[in-house]
């Protein structure tokens, strides 16, 4: 019971049973954290067969599998997304290293997560630097566009190039071919002298 001045034996008035609450309340906090993590059961299952790039395809078409299966509730993925995207992403930015297949897989992953969580928030965890514009401009440009059955690698490659072109960035840190020109003279000047 609590007399109202502080000292009364009831719990109101017992500072030690007001921080018990909030341990308490923490402590179910975290737990509710810890069971909305483990909601994706397939969690690691995807993380590994995301890490391993031998058998992509296969691997590709288990992880688009299981991915698809959250479309009603996409929001259980949340806290495994940037973990899924980034070995994709990096992955992605070395990609004249990949092979045709080895890109489209990865492609094809990024747009099932893309596709059920929403590219807003898939397009968080793509780099956004200003060195990843030649990239992503010289893999789109080597993409053919009357090859319908690969459309996802195009997909992501534009949504990758949407976060890069909103970046305020001077032209001339991005131009690799003007490294060779004089000092001084910018890409712009360059252009000006080929229209000349």
């Amino acid at each position: 019971i609590n007399r109202g001045d502080g000292t009364g034996g009831g719990e109101l008035g017992n500072p030690s049973a007001a921080a018990g609450e909030d341990t308490l309340s923490e402590t179910a906090g975290s737990e509710v954290s810890q069971t909305f993590t483990s909601f994706v059961a397939e969690a690691s299952q995807i993380k590994e067969l995301i890490s391993s790039l031998t058998s992509v395809e296969q691997n590709a078409r288990r992880v688009c599998v299981i991915i698809d299966k959250y479309q009603e509730q996409p929001q259980l993925l949340d806290p495994h997304l940037e973990s899924m995207i980034q070995p994709l992403v990096e992955h992605l930015r070395d990609g004249a290293s990949l092979t045709s297949p080895q890109l489209f897989s990865v492609c094809s992953i990024l747009y099932i997560i893309a596709k059920v969580r929403g590219f807003k928030t898939v397009i968080k965890f793509f780099p956004h630097n200003v060195s990843d514009l030649e990239p992503c401009l010289a893999l789109l440009s080597a993409q053919d566009a009357a090859d319908h059955e690969k459309w996802e690698i195009r997909y992501i490659l534009l949504l990758w190039l949407a976060i890069l072109v909103i970046i305020p960035f001077s032209l001339d840190t991005v131009d690799s071919s003007n490294k060779a020109a004089a000092p001084g003279q910018t890409a712009n000047d360059e252009s000006v002298g080929l229209i000349d």
